[in-house]
């Protein structure tokens, strides 16, 4: 089994930035709070200040390491005020990520990178079954897939994995059902506006027990999804509300938020990567936790293939280090485009 794995960089490599607005542009984590993508914290009722003094706190850390101290430090033992705080930014923050990944996915077209992508691979026909695993939470590989090749993907978890298309870091289509804990909002709340029920998911994502493992799954193409009015009053209803799973950039991902989610997605690991042959890491810098845990199925000798820039060669040196399990496989410096022309 071939499997190609999907970073930030892919994203961004599968776009024709030249024709779109920055704030289109699909961000590398380390982009996440610069200044083009303030507009989407308003949306959701987070003020760009907040962004903005975010983004001075981090200064030239790394953000994944920054929010890493912070989760770490939120799980302390704190003051009610200082928790609720504390709980209440990376609600929001969960908040502008989802919406800022949801308008980033608008940017999808037939030419982008993801669609030639999956077009080569299907004109290659080398009879090897793939798998996709992506740690984007945007939707343009998930439309190429549904366009290309026509594969459904809304409705529930089975439709991904069928397809052998896993996302570990969540999805901006894919909402897990409040808490039966969690208070609805009132009919005189559903009366006054979008701040209100914005503000009582923020609050409430992050409050401390596992949400449940009901899970509402959008179709990419449902347009619903791309406005938040839209959304908010066909999706859900009677007071009930669900949150983005959405898992933020840490070192060490929040696994434990969602009831049964990452035991689900780890079988689906042993699954795909113990029948590996080949792995393509594409714009991904497989430094994080999570890589290291898929990555130990892999049988002896599986080749490590990495696509992406300048840092290629380096990123293909410390995951064979780290993982005794690879051998060297094609190494492209080129980017995604590049690395497109080039498969036979």
């Amino acid at each position: 089994m071939k499997v190609y794995i999907f970073g930030a960089g892919a994203s961004l490599g599968s776009q024709d930035t030249s024709q779109l607005q920055p704030q289109l542009h699909a961000p590398l984590i380390n982009n996440l709070f610069d200044s083009q993508y303030h507009t989407y914290a308003s949306d959701v009722f987070v003020s760009k200040s907040r962004i903005e003094q975010l983004k001075k706190l981090i200064g030239d850390e790394s953000i994944e390491e920054w929010l890493t101290k912070g989760w770490t430090k939120l799980g302390e033992p704190h003051g009610k005020e200082a928790l609720a705080a504390g709980r209440k930014l990376f609600g929001d923050l969960a908040l502008y990520i989802w919406w800022t990944m949801v308008q980033i996915s608008t940017t999808y077209s037939d030419t982008s990178g993801y669609h030639a992508f999956l077009q080569k691979l299907a004109q290659v026909d080398d009879k090897d079954e793939c798998a996709f695993i992506n740690f984007n939470y945007d939707l343009l590989l998930d439309k190429a897939l549904n366009n290309v090749y026509g594969y459904t993907l809304g409705g529930a978890l089975d439709y991904y994995t069928t397809y052998n298309y896993l996302k570990p870091h969540g999805s901006v289509n894919w909402f897990v059902n409040m808490r039966d804990t969690d208070r609805r909002l009132s009919r005189t709340d559903l009366h006054g506006g979008r701040e209100i029920l914005l503000n009582r998911m923020a609050s409430n994502m992050f409050s401390g027990e596992p949400i449940g493992k009901q899970l509402t799954i959008l179709d990419p193409a449902n347009t619903n999804l791309y406005n938040l009015d839209s959304f908010f009053q066909l999706v859900y209803t009677d007071g009930k509300y669900g949150f983005p799973i959405v898992l933020l950039p840490l070192s060490a991902k929040m696994y434990d938020l969602i009831d049964g989610f990452m035991d689900r997605m780890r079988a689906e690991f042993n699954r795909i990567f113990s029948q590996a042959t080949d792995v393509y890491v594409i714009g991904y810098r497989a430094n994080d936790e999570l890589f290291n845990e898929m990555s130990k199925n892999a049988p002896r000798n599986t080749k490590l293939h990495v696509v992406g820039r300048e840092s290629a060669k380096d990123i293909q040196k410390n995951i064979l280090d780290a993982n005794s399990q690879f051998i060297a496989g094609d190494v492209y410096t080129e980017g995604f485009l590049d690395f497109i022309e080039k498969m036979h």
